[in-house]
């Protein structure tokens, strides 16, 4: 996802640098850095995750939503770690690093063929997922367990077959997905 934003925004003039995200393995993940009026800000639309709005660079304040709260925290020089928090729970714990050297597309060809052709190396081959951060909600799905959450609720439920299929029909409607592709998949898993 991130290097199509990538590519958005800089069609549209912004200046915005790919950079290498370090998670279970180095460097398996993109983010982007946008400049924009002289300031640099953090942008990732691909983690999966409630990022609703670009962090400037320096900005430790914590961001703030039902599902997962989230914060910038810079190492040494220039290296930065992308903090999450679990709503309603005091530690910090580390998503992944980065570092703000610019990389050109092709640096992540075999890191991009690596998540989609070698199990465990990422979470593509792990099981069906699919997010949606409307604001202040997440509705997630992960395998068969659908979770809604808001400032009031926190909801999980385990679905069959028919409501995975309703589900996906409620909460991503207009998208056309290969549902039955992926239940064949997540029943391959162990």
């Amino acid at each position: 996802m991130n290097p199509f934003l990538a590519a958005l925004l800089h069609e549209l003039g912004y200046g915005v640098t790919l950079v290498a995200g370090s998670m279970q393995a180095p460097d398996c993940h993109i983010a982007l850095i946008v400049t924009l009026a002289g300031e640099r800000l953090w942008v990732d639309a691909g983690n999966g995750f409630p990022y609703c709005e670009p962090i400037p660079l320096g900005d430790e304040r914590p961001r703030l939503h039902p599902l997962l709260d989230h914060r910038l925290h810079r190492l040494e020089g220039d290296r930065w770690q992308v903090q999450h928090r679990r709503a309603g729970e005091p530690e910090w714990f580390r998503n992944y690093d980065f570092d703000l050297t610019p990389r050109a597309f092709d640096s992540f060809t075999s890191m991009i063929a690596a998540h989609y052709s070698q199990p465990g190396y990422g979470p593509f081959l792990l099981g069906l997922r699919a997010n949606r951060y409307p604001p202040g909600r997440a509705i997630v799905i992960r395998d068969r367990v659908l979770r809604v959450v808001d400032a009031d609720h926190d909801e999980s439920r385990t679905l069959d077959d028919a409501g995975l299929a309703a589900a996906l029909r409620e909460h991503f409607s207009g998208i056309e997905l290969p549902l039955r592709e992926a239940l064949a998949c997540v029943e391959m898993r162990p």
